[in-house]
């Protein structure tokens, strides 16, 4: 974060959670925060000023809610679709670090629309203020698509059931290798035989708790470990 953020950010967070910013550690009550804690405050932070400010968190660019970056991401998770095996039984669809249901949603909507199987798209993130806007979102569309949204602790993974299919969009470069690493052996315990895991990974870093770099490289050795 640059200066101006870490200034906005420690405001928002001491109001909505009563956690402080200083030299650049995140505070509360005295002590150093672990980087999942971190995670929490800035997510939590974010959705409780307004779904807008969440909104522009997540992805400022307005293709990727209503445009090619949204086509995009959904191009390419029902493209690993076709690679689940037809003989799977889970029919689970789970969106890693789904924050307010950018993907989640239309994925959701799409295959109710276009698939005959009878596919379940469900949504895990650290911030239940997040979950809360995906929840409404998606009771504000003609149908309600969305069975269940799961809060987690940023380190480990809900009890989300047999999984067909996994991915998330943008989401490993916020946390630690190690957290990323122990997400993905979680996801392939829980993914039956013939599902599938889509991650996707940014290259470089930013320098902060909020920007880790995750290679290809890096992740196909998780997948290989788990």
């Amino acid at each position: 974060m640059n200066d101006a953020d870490k200034h906005w950010f420690n405001q928002l967070v001491q109001q909505s959670t009563g956690v402080g910013l200083l030299g650049g550690l995140l505070l509360r009550a005295g002590e150093i925060m672990n980087d999942a804690e971190k995670e929490h405050a800035f997510w939590e932070g974010k959705a409780a000023h307004s779904e807008f400010v969440a909104i522009e968190a997540i992805g400022p660019d307005p293709s990727a809610w209503d445009g090619e970056l949204l086509e995009r991401d959904l191009t390419r998770i029902l493209r690993a679709l076709e690679y689940v095996s037809p003989a799977i039984a889970a029919l689970r669809i789970v969106d890693l670090g789904c924050g307010i249901g950018r993907v989640a949603i239309p994925l959701a909507q799409r295959l109710a629309m276009r698939s005959n199987k009878p596919w379940e798209v469900v949504g895990v993130d650290i911030s239940a203020a997040m979950l809360r806007y995906a929840a409404a979102r998606d009771r504000a569309t003609q149908f309600s698509y969305i069975p269940e949204w799961f809060e987690c602790d940023g380190r480990t993974l809900p009890d989300v059931g047999i999984i067909a299919l996994a991915y998330s969009t943008l989401m490993f470069q916020h946390i630690p290798r190690t957290a990323a690493a122990d997400y993905i052996r979680q996801l392939g315990a829980r993914t039956s035989s013939g599902g599938v895991l889509l991650f996707q990974t940014l290259e470089g870093t930013g320098g902060d708790f909020l920007w880790n770099e995750m290679t290809e490289d890096f992740v196909r050795e998780a997948c290989a470990a788990g």
